[in-house]
């Protein structure tokens, strides 16, 4: 994949600037459909289609939205043991960095309760 990263990403925000595209054009109607008191059978048969779309992305969204945050959690951890490990060794600037670390980003995911969720 290396090889060809920028292609990947290139690609990657493609696809996910198609997806929210798409939410994007089907949120309006969806919500002018919604605000009806009365549907026909064709708007009534277009909201169920636009329910179903939007029920079958959101697990896929919400996939992708735990994937990135506890890859971006445990990555956090790492360099943070990683820093700390320098910091125990005397290195002054992985001190500070441990400092930096402890005051922003741990306190920010415990305090948010990140962990868990």
């Amino acid at each position: 994949m290396e090889e060809n990263f920028d292609k990947y990403m290139g690609n990657l925000r493609s696809d996910m600037e198609k997806v929210l595209e798409q939410v994007r054009a089907l949120l309006p109607k969806y919500a002018e459909l919604k605000a009806k008191s009365k549907l026909t059978d064709e708007e009534q048969k277009v909201l169920g289609d636009i329910e179903y779309v939007l029920i079958e992305a959101s697990p896929y969204i919400e996939e992708i939205r735990n994937l990135i945050k506890r890859d971006l959690f445990g990555n956090s951890l790492d360099y943070y043991y990683h820093t700390k490990s320098k910091a125990q060794d005397g290195n002054i600037k992985a001190k500070e960095e441990l400092d930096r670390l402890r005051k922003f980003l741990m306190n920010d995911f415990f305090e948010k309760d990140e962990i868990m969720n």
